[in-house]
């Protein structure tokens, strides 16, 4: 009787470390071990139910495991300044005001309407004549009261990619086989095909690459607007960046 009561002690004892050692994995971390296959597998079972639901509970629960990063705990001051620099060009319903111009308005409406903007995981960044260097795993957090908001790491890339381009055997003839898929999404995130191949996924605008100056002073800040490219000048003032000129140079 009292061996079968210290191995109920020891269980509980376990349970309670086990638990203990659950409620300390960082969110992120554990959204690391999920394969971008699974997660396929999730879109491909929601799309072919036509649920609606199903797809919210994908997009929230991919919502849940990576949140915004604590800037406090970047070591780096130049991936501090970066993280700044992209928060205060970032504006996804202003669009006409990060190009220096006109026509933009309704693709800001575009991403005004679903649930959640999308957020690149890499920036490359350049300080003064050092080597340019890619900030990964890039989770800028944002105060935007129409949307919410998700990190699109590679793994989440490659889950939608495979889920866009999966044959669609509910297609329509002379139907491309992926707008069904697209408009499964459109409610929560918008996803288009890029302008020569690839897709889209990245909600505007998104930033190429950020040439710093040593002091931190001033950035030139290179980003793209779907098939838009343009360029801005941005200076830091005591409190924040701030754009001093910006346009678009290019179209593809």
């Amino acid at each position: 009787m009292g061996w079968r009561g210290g191995h109920g002690i020891t269980a509980i004892v376990l349970a309670m470390a086990i638990s203990g050692c659950s409620a300390r994995i960082n969110p992120a971390q554990s959204a690391a071990h999920v394969t971008a296959e699974t997660l396929a597998a999730e879109l491909e079972e929601a799309y072919r139910m036509s649920s609606p639901e199903r797809l919210a509970a994908f997009l929230r629960k991919w919502h849940d495991s990576l949140p915004p990063k604590d800037v406090k705990e970047i070591k780096d001051p130049m991936e501090r300044e970066l993280y700044s620099i992209f928060q205060s060009l970032f504006r996804p319903f202003d669009l006409n005001t990060v190009a220096g111009g006109e026509g933009y308005a309704d693709v800001s409406e575009m991403y005004r309407r679903v649930t959640y903007i999308i957020v690149q995981n890499s920036v490359r960044l350049q300080v003064e004549d050092s080597p340019e260097q890619i900030v990964t795993d890039f989770r800028p957090a944002f105060d935007l009261d129409e949307v919410d908001r998700l990190y699109l790491t590679p793994t989440y890339r490659q889950a939608l990619v495979a889920f866009l381009e999966a044959d669609d055997t509910l297609g329509a003839i002379d139907v491309d086989k992926s707008i069904r898929r697209i408009r499964f999404l459109e409610p929560f995130v918008r996803v288009m095909p890029g302008h020569w191949s690839g897709w889209d996924i990245e909600s505007p605008p998104t930033v190429d690459s950020v040439a710093l100056n040593g002091a931190a002073t001033k950035a030139t800040v290179f980003f793209s607007i779907h098939s838009a490219h343009g360029c801005a000048a941005m200076e830091r003032t005591p409190d924040r960046w701030h754009v001093s000129d910006t346009g678009i140079y290019a179209i593809e």
